[in-house]
């Protein structure tokens, strides 16, 4: 049995795939670290880092983010509903694990819980509503998986209009 080159025994799994990532989206794959952006794992953070210098798509992505998780906590905590589809769970032993000590627990009730996830849903809602149609459109569409941003590293049309459309919740939120 061949041997595997010195180099590709020494890489970690997840820098080699950081590394496809980068070139699936056109980037040189030296540059892997810049892959390990939590919004380069879908195609929302993809196009809005092709359109977009680092800086901004950092920020555009948060306000994205902050929508997107505000609805799906309020589905979660208030309708007892996940937006992400059923699917078999498969069960496994991590390889490690550790607890952060930083971290605080959550020690709000449930009423407080609901609370908090109404509250928030209602002022992402509000800036979410302010924006036309078409924005609010191609914002869900994507959210959910509806239509493509990028083919083969290039922002299509709708792409195009969902980095416009960010770029206008995210005028909202400021």
């Amino acid at each position: 049995m061949a041997e595997l080159p010195k180099e590709r025994v020494d890489r970690h799994p997840a820098r080699a795939a950081l590394e496809v990532r980068a070139k699936q989206m056109g980037h040189n794959p030296d540059k892997w670290q810049l892959m390990q952006f939590q919004a380069l794992g879908e195609p929302a953070g993809q196009v809005l880092f092709a359109a977009c210098t680092v800086e901004d798509a950092v920020g555009l992505w948060s306000v994205y983010a902050g929508l997107t998780n505000a609805e799906a906590r309020y589905h979660r905590v208030c309708l007892g509903k996940s937006m992400a589809a059923k699917v078999a769970k498969v069960e496994f032993l991590p390889e490690s694990f550790e607890v952060d000590l930083e971290q605080q627990p959550d020690l709000r009730d449930e009423d407080e819980k609901h609370r908090d996830a109404v509250n928030n849903w209602d002022k992402w809602r509000g800036w979410f509503n302010q924006l036309s149609l078409a924005d609010r459109s191609i914002i869900q569409s994507v959210s959910r998986g509806w239509c493509e941003v990028l083919i083969d590293g290039s922002i299509t049309q709708k792409g195009k209009a969902f980095v416009n459309a960010v770029e206008n919740l995210s005028e909202r939120v400021d």
